[in-house]
């Protein structure tokens, strides 16, 4: 999402990158909630964009989202035995349902379809979505 939004940058705000991190600059504002609202009220960006501007102007003007699967890499490193788990709910979430986007993000992944349905953070995974694909009766199954 954020490469897209980077991309069409200039056309959805009517600013180029440097434009926006100028204007962050000269703000004085240092916390992402004050950058985002500044954007959003005083600039007229959309919520969304002024999110992401907000988190690249704090990680050093750099993309945060950069490399996928880097961001996966550093985010089971500490937890290795979930990374399996993780690759075979992908697998078959990709398989079977595949208007499902996932979403990589610094400390977790979202499934997307109308709206979350599954987040892992390094201490648990949520699954907000009744899949009647998996045979609940026979363990490890799909």
């Amino acid at each position: 999402m954020e490469a897209a939004m980077l991309k069409g940058l200039k056309e959805a705000t009517g600013y180029d990158f440097d434009e926006i991190m100028d204007a962050i600059e000269q703000s004085g504002f240092e916390k992402h909630g004050q950058i985002q609202k500044f954007l959003n009220k005083d600039v007229g960006m959309k919520y969304g964009y002024a999110s992401v501007m907000a988190a690249i102007f704090l990680n050093g003007k750099k993309p945060v989202y950069g490399d996928p699967d880097a961001l996966l890499k550093d985010q089971y490193e500490k937890i290795d035995q979930l990374r399996p788990v993780y690759d075979e709910l992908a697998t078959e979430i990709k398989k079977r349902h595949p208007e499902v986007k996932l979403g990589v993000a610094r400390a977790m992944y979202r499934c997307f379809r109308k709206r979350n349905v599954l987040r892992s953070t390094q201490e648990k995974m949520v699954c907000g979505w009744q899949c009647h694909c998996l045979d609940t009766k026979k363990e490890g199954s799909w």
